[in-house]
């Protein structure tokens, strides 16, 4: 009772942080007018379905490279199942828990079905995801001083210049560490188990980790096959932008890729909606544009995202059973550590 009394309040905490968000932007956006300024333009509806469009390309390479990680480690997951277990933590990436409860979804339906193999498959998500991220990093870092945005003087911007820098570099020496055959496979699991209480879990998912440095090359392709799902996200970005406001001078292509890149590692926040839109929304008057309209760019990016996810739903009706399966062996996990610790 007292854990679940926790996560409804952690709950209710993330949904009031999120409507206190827009609730702040909308504040902003109606004190310069961008409402106004929003149903004075004429949409260009070619451009918002190449938004939507460059957003499916773009979640279908997340797919297909997590597929390519999972089966590298022995796992099965067809190409089907990827896509169905794919969309369906897209959708759950959209609730109030973020791209965690999107990831532990997608875990919980490979561990079903390789069930000898549950560290492998937590190991496989948590790869995608950070492969994903480093990708971004870097794509924002080499746009950041291809669009000159780290020369810039404001403040904001020699922030996120620095908050990318930071990030980039870390991912970049964690795979130094984790590639490069400066540990051997054996020290890194020494290594592990040093680590107080937790060592003995860690090093489950350590193994099949290390699976990897023999599989390098999958590793790389997967790297690769991550730039350009970043790009096209900038692209639809740019296309909802320059379709939404017709009429307006918004930032560039590469500005935009820029943009997303750089402000989606907001994503790391566990809460679904709100970071993202706040960011762009500040970043938008650097080029020229009010900030209301950074706002509305944003929350119609975050629409599409919804539509795309919506796809979703349709596998939902398809996994029922098996979802109604995993949420049972997750009760029974839960009584069964509950027993142990009473």
């Amino acid at each position: 009772m007292v854990s679940s009394g926790y996560k409804i309040i952690f709950f209710v905490v993330k949904l009031i942080l999120i409507f206190f968000i827009f609730g702040f932007l909308f504040w902003q956006a109606s004190r310069n007018n961008s409402f106004t300024e929003l149903f004075r333009q004429r949409p260009c509806w070619e451009f918002i379905a190449f938004a939507f469009l460059f957003q499916c390309f773009s979640v279908s390479l997340t797919f297909i490279r997590w597929r390519i990680l999972a089966v590298t480690l022995g796992l099965m997951l067809s190409f089907k199942d990827a896509f169905r277990y794919g969309f369906l933590g897209l959708a759950l990436s959209l609730a109030p828990m973020g791209i965690f409860g999107g990831d532990a979804m997608k875990t919980y339906l490979l561990m079903r079905r390789n069930p000898e193999l549950r560290s492998a498959a937590l190991a496989s998500v948590f790869v995608d995801r950070v492969v994903g991220l480093l990708a971004m990093f870097i794509c924002a870092t080499v746009f950041i001083c291809l669009t000159g945005f780290v020369f810039r003087v404001e403040v904001l911007a020699g922030s996120v210049s620095n908050v990318v820098f930071l990030f980039t570099v870390v991912g970049f020496l964690g795979c130094v560490f984790m590639f490069l055959p400066v540990f051997s496979g054996n020290d890194i699991e020494r290594l592990t188990l040093i680590i107080p209480v937790f060592g003995k879990y860690i090093i489950k998912l350590v193994r099949p980790l290390l699976v990897y440095r023999s599989n390098w090359r999958s590793v790389l392709i997967c790297f690769l096959m991550s730039l350009p799902v970043h790009l096209s996200f900038g692209v639809s970005l740019w296309f909802l932008s320059s379709g939404i406001f017709t009429s307006l001078k918004v930032p560039s292509l590469p500005e935009h890729i820029m943009l997303y890149s750089a402000v989606n590692i907001t994503s790391m926040i566990p809460l679904a909606a709100g970071p993202f839109e706040f960011v762009l929304a500040q970043l938008y008057p650097l080029f020229g544009v009010a900030i209301g309209v950074g706002m509305m760019v944003a929350i119609a990016f975050r629409i599409i995202a919804i539509l795309v996810a919506a796809i979703g739903i349709i596998f939902y009706f398809t996994l029922r059973a098996e979802l109604h399966e995993a949420k049972e062996d997750i009760e029974q996990w839960n009584d069964k550590n509950k027993n142990i610790t009473n």
